[in-house]
């Protein structure tokens, strides 16, 4: 609509910005960052800071969690009979986040939406503090939990923590 956005500053989280190629005008960089950071207007920012302005041609996430794009397979290789041994169980995607094991009667709570008190001896990953500073206040206050079956291998929902970590929430 030609209308101007005020952007607003929001921390992220930048690990390394590493110079990969650079040819003028050209600028080839790899940067490992948190979620959320938007990796455009860095190139906008340093364009800026330079006093020539950035304009990126090209984006290619590598990964994503514990996940890199070398664990990815070529969606055109997939077929009917192939793609059930290619699909990653749920409960593997969510393995750097705290498990808890849940009952069968903690299991009906959760098929309705609804909290229950916790059993901290069930926590069978236990990361409810991350080891990224940046992250650490705001997990503090409703860590993530991922809620699994009794024996740990279906991913049933994810769910927060309330009340100091004493009742969980889907």
């Amino acid at each position: 609509k030609g209308q101007n956005v005020a952007l607003t500053a929001r921390p992220v989280r930048i690990d390394s910005i590493e110079i990969q190629k650079y040819h003028w005008p050209k600028l080839t960089v790899e940067i490992h960052c948190g979620s959320g950071t938007y990796i455009r207007s860095i190139a906008r920012d340093l364009g800026e800071r330079l006093g020539c302005g950035g304009l990126m041609t090209a984006l290619e996430r590598t990964g994503i969690g514990e996940f890199t794009s070398s664990d990815g397979i070529n969606p055109n290789s997939l077929t009917a009979a192939t793609i059930a041994d290619a699909v990653l169980p749920a409960v593997d995607v969510v393995s750097h986040i705290s498990h808890y094991n849940c009952t069968e009667e903690e299991q009906a709570i959760i098929s309705r939406g609804g909290a229950f008190d916790v059993d901290r001896q069930r926590f069978t990953k236990n990361h409810l503090l991350p080891d990224r500073p940046g992250d650490q206040e705001e997990l503090k206050k409703n860590p993530p939990v991922a809620l699994v079956s009794e024996c740990g291998t279906r991913l049933l929902a994810l769910a927060e923590t309330r009340r100091q970590g004493r009742r969980i929430q889907p």
